[in-house]
């Protein structure tokens, strides 16, 4: 049998809606190391590839 937010909620006796909310914080979180994040902020400086801007240029199959 699957663990569900209930049980959790009622295992730590919280509602099911803050049960959810821990979960969701705690899948947010995102750890890097030093070298790893000032890779990560230098990739965000760079221009983005062409093929991005061509996929992000895109109208969308839902509209």
């Amino acid at each position: 049998m699957a663990y569900t937010i209930e049980d959790f909620a009622r295992e730590h006796n919280i509602t099911p809606e803050e049960s959810a909310a821990v979960e969701a914080h705690t899948l947010e979180k995102t750890c890097l190391s030093a070298k790893a994040f000032d890779e990560f902020k230098d990739a965000l400086d760079r221009p983005m590839p062409e093929a991005m801007q061509e996929l992000l240029a895109r109208e969308p199959k839902w509209k």
